[in-house]
């Protein structure tokens, strides 16, 4: 096979199932990680009883089983939505039918997790919205008995490969990820995949959730490295961003042609070998190739192989004819589809989204390389210089963790009174030491507490509530009115009344209002209250900002 005969292949393999002007579905894929609450390993027979558990519901039906006879996948029957292990019994994945909106996803999520904490908490465990398995370490990260994972993850451990890997062969059992699938046609794929190329960057700046505490990697986003240096990354162009934008579709599949073929499948057998590029394929005579279980065994390569390829870049092409995002870590359960919201919004506006990539400030101080920046902009620390030459609007400083512990955990085994407490010292902490520019949904806690607890009294924590808002009118900075707790029990805003009047009257001034939404449809949909409270209190200004630039505007 000639390089342009493979390349030829690889075209009709991802293009032929792209449909000119077609209806715009969603299409969304969740991992996350199987917590113990305590702080011990996941006890992978507690989250195969889950599983067991949801197979005795009417609704959902069992599609797959492992060798010993237990579920892996189920089908939710309503929805066609599929519930299953991704590659351990440590980390489950939803994978949801395709959607004409992002909220219907949302709800579907929303109702399964309804469902699926309370049965995981009998056995103390719960999904957590984590990039990493805090528990890793002393997890089983074996596979999933079933072939597919038992030979993925025997190609991870090969050995004699050459390659100088990270050393974690099973990371793919505690690392979990955020994708979404939009469709695509012939005469616009190129441009999204050039377009959102560009922003890795943003998007490594907002939506890192992966740190990795056994290393001193300086990234917020591990989960780049135990790809990029595994044998997923044997070829560089397998892999990550793409080194640079596309002029044309040659250019394109050039490239695609040097990602790696490293599986091939005989009588209904899976096999996996050291990676060969695309290209060079079918120009073996034979390869020594290896079974789950270990047994070399020797065959020859088919053009047949080829259907089993697939690249694994950040804006992947796939045979079902669309760009599949695929570099986002898990977020926090509460922002679960932040980035897929911010994803969906560009695409449906990439005109407006390439007319501002071509004068974006941004790139007038940064050379474009798209590997590198996102290197750079998911670092643990950025330099000053670093944060100038991002040109940001503002930056807003929030608590989701205390100690390293998400909020909700936090809680666990803590009278009210410290619960509270710790997390107003928390923010005095950040407001002090910080630079930002707002401080936002500064009593968010009750957002958590509120169903054991009840909401906290201000006057028991007046003190320290007065220490944060004077150090933050000294500084300068201001604080944020956030609509989203009147979607839920907590039914006001945060912060509470009382605070915005304490702020008030100590001299603060600096308000900007918020809505958190996730979707285009509640987008400041509590705005007018909130105006209207910020009008009684005795406020005559909201505020904005350019380049770190407050802007008052009068209501």
């Amino acid at each position: 096979m000639t390089k342009q005969q493979a390349i030829n292949y690889l075209k009709d393999r991802y293009l032929s199932n792209m449909k000119e002007g077609s209806e715009l579905f969603v299409g969304v894929e969740l991992e996350f990680p199987i917590v113990e609450t305590n702080g011990n390993k996941t006890n992978i027979e507690v989250t195969k009883k889950l599983f067991q558990t949801l197979a005795g519901f009417p609704e959902y039906q069992i599609e797959k089983k492992d060798q010993d006879n237990n579920p892996i996948q189920l089908i939710h029957i309503p929805s066609k939505d599929r519930i299953l292990f991704e590659l351990s019994y440590n980390t489950i994945e939803f994978a949801f039918e395709r959607a004409h909106s992002l909220r219907e996803v949302a709800e579907r999520f929303e109702s399964y997790l309804s469902v699926i904490q309370p049965i995981l908490r009998e056995d103390n465990h719960e999904i957590q919205g984590m990039g990493i398995h805090p528990q890793w370490k002393v997890n089983d990260n074996r596979p999933v008995k079933i072939e597919r994972y038992k030979m993925l993850m025997a190609f991870l451990a090969m050995k004699d490969t050459e390659m100088e890997t990270h050393g974690y062969p099973s990371y793919g059992a505690f690392i979990c990820g955020n994708q979404v699938q939009l469709d695509v046609r012939r005469d616009n794929y190129l441009r999204i995949i050039n377009a959102f190329n560009k922003i890795e960057a943003a998007k490594a700046y907002l939506f890192s959730n992966s740190e990795f505490t056994e290393e001193e990697w300086d990234t917020k986003i591990a989960r780049d490295i135990f790809w990029e240096k595994s044998l997923h990354g044997y070829f560089k162009e397998n892999v990550g961003v793409y080194p640079k934008d596309y002029k044309n579709e040659e250019e394109f599949f050039d490239n695609l042609s040097k990602t790696a073929i490293f599986t091939a499948i005989r009588d209904d057998k899976s096999y996996y070998f050291k990676p060969i590029r695309v290209e060079n394929y079918l120009d073996q005579k034979e390869i020594k190739a290896y079974t789950a279980d270990g047994a070399e065994v020797i065959i020859i390569p088919l053009e047949e192989d080829l259907k089993h390829h697939r690249s694994y870049q950040f804006q992947d092409l796939t045979a079902r004819g669309t760009v599949e995002f695929r570099s986002v870590c898990t977020q926090p359960l509460e922002t679960t589809f932040a980035p897929i919201a911010f994803e969906l919004g560009l695409f449906v506006q990439l005109k407006e989204l390439e007319s501002y990539l071509e004068t974006c400030p941004f790139f007038e101080t940064e050379e474009k390389n798209y590997q590198e920046l996102r290197k750079k902009y998911s670092k643990k620390n950025l330099s000053e210089k670093e944060m100038k030459r991002m040109n940001l609007d503002f930056i807003i400083g929030s608590i989701h963790n205390i100690d390293g512990v998400k909020l909700r955990l936090y809680m666990q085994n803590k009278n009210k009174y410290d619960i509270y407490y710790n997390y107003f010292n928390e923010i005095y902490e950040m407001v002090k030491n910080s630079d930002i520019d707002i401080v936002g949904h500064m009593d968010l806690m009750k957002r958590y507490a509120y169903e054991i607890y009840g909401n906290y009294n201000f006057n028991d924590y007046k003190e320290v509530i007065e220490k944060i808002l004077k150090e933050v009118i000294s500084r300068e900075i201001g604080i944020e009115i956030n609509g989203s707790g009147f979607f839920n029990k907590v039914g006001e805003s945060y912060p509470s009344k009382e605070i915005l009047v304490l702020y008030k009257n100590l001299g603060g001034e600096i308000i900007t209002v918020g809505s958190d939404s996730h979707f285009c449809e509640s987008l400041a949909e509590y705005n007018a209250k909130m105006i209207e409270l910020l009008k009684e209190i005795g406020f005559k200004y909201i505020f904005t900002y350019e380049r770190r630039k407050k802007i008052p505007l009068k209501i």
